[in-house]
């Protein structure tokens, strides 16, 4: 995604998905799951690639989001240190 804020763009990269079901419903937990780190951290990065880990989560099942905050952030970290290597 892309992130537009006081005239910066910041570009979060995909979390890769370990199987694709439905992704109905993930824009919606993108943004849901954004806005909720954003006002919790203030971060804009780390934000957005919560949103990103929650969508992908998302989008791993059919339904409604159903994962804790610790395991968007445990998928968000794990994609991190791969990113890294």
């Amino acid at each position: 995604s892309v992130i537009y804020s006081a005239g910066r763009l910041h570009r979060i990269s995909p979390v890769p998905a370990s199987r694709v079901v439905d992704a109905t419903g993930c824009g919606d937990t993108y943004l849901a799951a954004y806005l909720h780190r954003r006002l919790k951290s203030g971060d804009l990065g780390r934000a957005g690639r919560f949103a990103s880990a929650a969508a992908t989560l998302t989008l791993g099942r059919f339904g409604s989001f159903h994962a804790t905050e610790r395991d968007v952030e445990d998928v968000a970290r794990a994609n991190t240190i791969r990113a890294r290597v």
